[in-house]
């Protein structure tokens, strides 16, 4: 895979996200997973063609945002070599899971698979995306929130 891993402790937010000098300028798609997440791993086999949209509308890069443990790190990185997943990664921060607990989970524990897009700031656009197995309704949010290609 062209796996490419942030530096996870220098990113607690989405705004942190948005303003690494990786991604800087650009809309940002996370898919949000865990290597012991069944649906999550189950969508991978659909990213062929989430990236061929994806690169469609020109400006948008993927990051995959794990919650995995500490301790789960070996398996995480086995996951990621085994679906190609080719993208940034970032295995979250403490500070980073409790960041998006509130920002998406009314505090509550995250919830994985969940997919969104935020755009050059780090602000959500849209919190909630179709999965990538549902590319057709994927494709009409991405129309809506970023502009047609």
């Amino acid at each position: 895979a062209k796996a490419i891993f942030l530096d996870d402790k220098a990113i607690s937010s989405f705004r942190d996200l948005a303003q690494t000098h990786e991604l800087k300028g650009g809309y940002v798609y996370i898919d949000l997973w865990a290597s012991w997440c069944s649906p999550c791993l189950a969508q991978f086999k659909y990213n062929g063609q989430l990236h061929e949209l994806l690169a469609g509308y020109g400006n948008i890069q993927t990051v995959y945002i794990s919650i995995d443990e500490d301790r789960e790190e070996k398996t995480w990185r086995k996951q990621i070599d085994f679906h190609s997943l080719d993208g940034y990664h970032i295995r979250a921060s403490k500070p980073l899971v409790n960041y998006i607990s509130s920002a998406l989970y009314e505090g509550k524990s995250v919830a994985v698979p969940r997919y969104l897009i935020l755009n050059k700031n780090g602000d959500i656009l849209d919190a909630n995306l179709p999965r990538p197995s549902q590319i057709t309704q994927l494709k009409e949010v991405l129309d809506q929130v970023i502009g047609k290609k």
